[in-house]
Order: structure tokens, then sequence, then C-alpha cells
């Protein structure tokens, strides 16, 4: 046998397989990543730090989240995706609205300025059994009609989220006009799961009480 032949087939080979192996543990980066860029304002222009920025992709429900910077500037990055959400929630002190983006198409980078506006406070109570429920979702809708013209302002300010707290109260800042507010109980199951009203917001409002009723057998 050769012996200088036989060394080098064989460390042809022991190189062959530590290439391949090295190959192996490298992270797959068989897509892009892509961002989520943008700055948070007062409707006057001043920057909005400390807002809550959550990205939520629509086909699989993962929730990425981020907070403006003292600039009002955010970056969220994520896979390419169908479609997308995007809900900004100022701190509570600010009294400023919400912004809700929906399906927004996540197949490249975005850059949105996102204003957000001076409202009015809703605010409320969910029970049952004359007990404070907590975690029930709460989301004010805009509704519109043939004496209320819909712009994207509107449909972007005008409504929000909110979970009640453990005294089962919420407080939402939403632009005036008439609204609808789904409560979602997701956590008690011997209560409806989803309750809604209309209302018309033209002034800070407590709105009465929301009772959830038991759920039927039948």
């Amino acid at each position: 046998m050769n012996i200088s032949n036989f060394s080098i087939k064989h460390s042809i080979q022991l190189f062959a397989m530590i290439f391949t192996m090295s190959l192996a543990v490298l992270p797959a980066e068989t897509q892009d990543i892509l961002s989520v860029k943008g700055k948070v304002t007062d409707q006057y222009g001043k920057a909005v730090a400390r807002a809550k920025v959550s990205f939520i992709n629509k086909a699989n429900h993962e929730t990425i989240i981020d907070k403006s910077n003292g600039k009002g500037e955010f970056e969220i990055d994520h896979a390419p995706c169908n479609m997308f959400s995007l809900i900004v929630v100022p701190p509570d002190k600010l009294r400023l609205t919400q912004a809700v983006l929906e399906n927004i198409s996540g197949d490249e980078t975005k850059h949105f300025i996102i204003k957000l506006k001076s409202g009015f406070q809703v605010s409320g109570r969910v029970l049952a059994e004359n007990k404070e429920l907590k975690g029930i979702n709460v989301h004010i809708i805009p509704v519109y009609n043939a004496h209320h013209n819909h712009d994207i302002a509107d449909a972007i300010n005008g409504g929000g989220y909110v979970d009640t707290d453990g005294a089962g109260r919420f407080t939402l800042t939403v632009t005036p006009g008439d609204k609808m507010i789904e409560f979602t109980n997701n956590r008690y199951k011997q209560f409806v799961h989803k309750l809604s009203q209309h209302v018309s917001i033209t002034k800070d409002e407590q709105i009465a009480d929301t009772i959830l009723l038991t759920r039927s057998n039948n």
C-alpha cells in the first residue's frame, strides 16, 4: 500500500466530513429578515416615547413587541408573512388614542409615521355574579353610517384594545363618534364568551357595568 496516497485519500475524506458537519450547525437562512420601522408622534408631531408597538402575524398570531425610544422611533424584525397588524399603545398618562393598523402586507420592509390623537376616555367595569372579572378583552371599534364618512384616520385612531384589570375595570382613549364595544371572555368558561354594545362618544364616558351571564347548558 502507498502510505502517501492512503494519507491523502483519508485527509480529503476527513475534511469533507468536517465541512459537512460545519454546514449542518450553521443557522438556516432560507428567507430574508424584514423590518417594520417607524416613529410615533402626537397629532402635533411631538415624539411619543415608551409607546408599546405590537406586530401580530395574522396567520399564526405570533406577536413581537417593541417600545418607542426617546425620539419616538421603533423597529421590529420579522420573517416574511402574508398579512400583519400593528397596534400602538401610548402610556396611559398621555391620554392619547391607540393606533390600530390592520391587514398590512408583510412581504417587504415597511416604514410608518404613526400619529396618535387626543380623545375622550371610555371607562367601565365587567362583572359576573357580582364579582369583578380580570382579563376580559375589550375592543372598541368605530361604527360608520351615512352621516359619518369613513376615513383612514378614523379607522386607525377610532378604537383600540385593552384588558380589564384586577378590579374588572378598563379605560381606553378614543376619538369621538359612534362605537361598538366588544367584550371577549377567554378566561371564565362558566360565563358567555362574547358580548357587545353600542355607544356614542362625545365626551369622557363612564359606561354602565357590563354583566356577563352564565352560559346556557343547552
